[in-house]
This record gives structure tokens, sequence and C-alpha cells, in this order.
């Protein structure tokens, strides 16, 4: 019978094996510098497409990818861009992505129409992470769009990307981008992986709010600080006009029970005790006259406030 060749085998060259040093110097390699210029207010986003993670994505269809233009992912009016380091890290995970759920109604009400998170991962992982949050936290998120920049072509096109060093190499930045038709008119960073100062939800809360939503609050704290003071004036002149008090006397520090009554005075016709005590109800006599004052003023402040609010709604 005929011999078959049998075809030789080639063995692969073996790795070569690193010492200690040199993998302890690969873990403390320090971060690699990226010189690419971070976009502008007033720029347009650039046309760069990324992927669309269905709402409830089942596996199968997270099979099919959907790949948007970052415009069209934000839609037409006022929206955020939040990027993400990553998802299932600790800073995203516990505080940033459940902050912007819970902050997700009001920002709609100040007029937000797309809160957008990207993250430079898979679709199937920013699914995987979407839906444990949900069951970790408790409450939906339907009215978040997320997406997915894999390769992060987008946020190296918005200058937002950064190596956070090894075993997790380049990812997005921390940023919060406001958009509006397209145009970009608001720019947040925070640096690193953990700082979480001026991308959180309490900080888009405060760049979204309408201005007369901001002059409503302050009327109303304008207000309270009005009738805190109110109050105040009221309780220093209860204080300062009853019975026992003398200037520069609280009602905490008056004294109390027996050694409060002070010793008799000798009072003649005309004798200092006499004059002191003349000039010092003329002194609470301009005192209580300035606190009628101020709180009728307090009054009518408050008066007015309360009829242009009236007038308002």
């Amino acid at each position: 019978a005929a011999s078959v060749a049998t075809p030789a085998l080639t063995q692969r060259a073996a790795t070569p094996a690193m010492g200690l040093l040199g993998r302890v110097a690969g873990r403390l390699r320090p971060k690699r510098k990226l010189n690419i210029p971070v976009i502008e207010v007033g720029s347009v986003l650039p046309a760069v497409e990324v992927e669309v993670v269905p709402p409830n994505a089942t596996t199968e269809g997270l099979a099919e990818s959907v790949s948007l233009n970052i415009a069209e992912a934000l839609g037409e009016g006022k929206s955020f861009l939040i990027g993400m380091p990553g998802a299932f890290t600790p800073t995203c995970s516990d505080l940033h992505l459940p902050g912007l759920i819970q902050s997700a109604k009001t920002l709609g009400e100040y007029g937000v129409s797309n809160i957008a998170v990207v993250t430079t991962n898979d679709r199937w992982v920013i699914s995987a992470w979407r839906d444990s949050l949900r069951d970790c936290v408790g409450f939906g998120d339907s009215s978040l769009t997320y997406l997915a920049d894999g390769d992060g072509d987008l946020v190296k096109a918005l200058g937002l990307v950064e190596d956070m060093g090894f075993g997790v190499g380049l990812r997005s930045k921390r940023f919060a981008l406001m958009v509006e038709d397209g145009v970009v008119t608001r720019v947040e960073v925070d640096e690193g992986m953990d700082e979480l100062r001026t991308t959180g939800a309490d900080s888009l809360l405060q760049i979204a709010k309408p201005p007369e939503v901001d002059a409503e609050e302050a009327s109303e704290m304008d207000r309270k600080t009005v009738l805190g003071g109110a109050a105040v004036a009221l309780l220093t002149a209860v204080a300062f006009f009853s019975p026992g008090s003398s200037p520069g006397t609280t009602w905490a520090s008056r004294p109390r029970g027996r050694e409060a009554a002070p010793p008799p005075l000798a009072r003649s016709r005309g004798s200092r005790p006499d004059k002191e005590a003349s000039e010092m109800m003329a002194s609470k006599a301009a005192v209580r006259a300035k606190l009628d004052a101020a709180a009728e003023t307090a009054a009518k402040r408050v008066r007015a406030d309360e009829l242009k609010r009236a007038t308002a709604s």
C-alpha cells in the first residue's frame, strides 16, 4: 500500500517569559500623553457614527448593529452627551449613571430632549451594565439613550479620550456636552476615572435650569430671608423689652432665681440712677420704633411678592 506522507508539524516558538521586574514595570507604566484638541463651544459635532443600544434588548436583539451619526442619535433641540470611562467601573456605576437616571425627569422639565450616555465599550457590555444597574437600583432608565463607541472614534474626534493606564488603556474621558441642534454650547470635563464634580447630575441641573426657574427660586429664598429676619427682630424685641432686661443682656444670659433681684437703689429726685433710667427708656423707645419700621417693611415686601406671583400665575 502506498504510504501517505504526514506533513511535518512545526512547533510555535515559546513566548519569552517576562521577569518579575518586567511585569512590575509594565503595570507601573506612565500614562501616554495624547495631544488631541478638545472640541470647543460653538463647534458642530463631528460626523462620526456610534452604535445605539436598543432599550430592553435581548441577546438576539443585540446581534444586529444599529449605527447612527452622533448628531442623529442626539436628535433636535437641547440635549446632553455624557461620556464615561467605562461600564461597570466604580464611579460610573455607583454615582454618575444613577444620578443621571434620577435627574432625567427634572432635566426633561428644563427642556432637555435627550440624555445620551456613551462609553468605549461594545453594545453587549453596555446593555448588560444598564440591565444590572436597573436590577440593583430598582428603577427604570428608559429616558436615557445608550451609545457604544467601541473603537473610540467618537471620543477621539471630540478630543475627549485619555489613556487611563495599564490594564485599562484608551478610554473616554468623563465629560458632559450640552448640544443644541448639533452645535456644542457647553463643555465640562472631569479628569481621571474617579473624579465627579462638573459632569454629575447636580451640575447638569444647574446648567440646564431656565432663567425663570432661577428667578422664582431666588424670589422664594428672598421671601424666606425676609420672614426669618422679621422673626429674629421680633425675638430680639421680646428679649430687649421684657422686664429686668438691660443693654447688652440677652434672655439666655439674664440671671435667674433669687440672684436676679438687684439690690435696692437709694433714689432721690434728680439722682444719677433716675437719669440713667430715663436715658435707657428713651433708647428703648428709639429701638422699638426702628423694629416696628423694619417689621412693616418686611410685611410690605412679602405682600408685594405674593401679589407678583399671583399676577404671574
